[in-house]
């Protein structure tokens, strides 16, 4: 039951990410399931990252009309280099989180920009391409703190129930 807990967790944050346009009347909306990504791969490590990376990334795929793989390659990516490090990050700080939720929110978005630039061939207006960034890190950070704090009390409910000295 418990491990069926943390896949079920990323569906419903896919469906609300996919209807946030009709709970908020903006023109962008946070990625939730990127947000669980750095958290999951955060607790867990480099392998279980990589593999939550390529669900996710999977999931987006197929649903959007993108590019099949880029979500797919980059979330699996992003798993495993924030799985790997997760010694060298203060992973138990929320400041630190807000600072890794920033800087890879900026760098997912320099990279789609820089993809779609060569692969259309010629350059974007730059002043587009960084209000959409600025609305993309300041969405993550909004939604990064209910995130942490739902992440953390769910970690440690599924803490308790696997511990095997929980029932005496």
């Amino acid at each position: 039951m418990t491990q069926a807990l943390w896949p079920l967790l990323a569906l419903l944050l896919f469906a609300v990410q996919i209807h946030w346009f009709m709970f908020f009347s903006s023109t962008q909306a946070p990625d939730l399931l990127l947000l669980f990504l750095l958290l999951f791969s955060l607790d867990t490590g480099g392998r279980r990252g990589a593999r939550c990376g390529f669900f996710i990334g999977t999931l987006q795929d197929v649903v959007t009309f993108s590019f099949f793989g880029y979500h797919m390659i980059t979330r699996l990516l992003l798993g495993f280099l924030i799985g790997s490090s997760r010694e060298r990050i203060f992973k138990d700080k929320i400041a630190t989180f807000f600072v890794l939720v920033a800087v890879v929110s900026i760098f997912l978005k320099i990279v789609t920009a820089i993809f779609l630039m060569l692969y259309r061939g010629h350059m974007f207006p730059w002043g587009p391409i960084l209000s959409g960034t600025l609305k993309y890190m300041g969405w993550n950070l909004l939604c990064s703190v209910p995130m942490w704090i739902i992440f953390r009390i769910l970690r440690d409910y599924i803490g308790r129930r696997e511990n095997p000295y929980y029932h005496f």
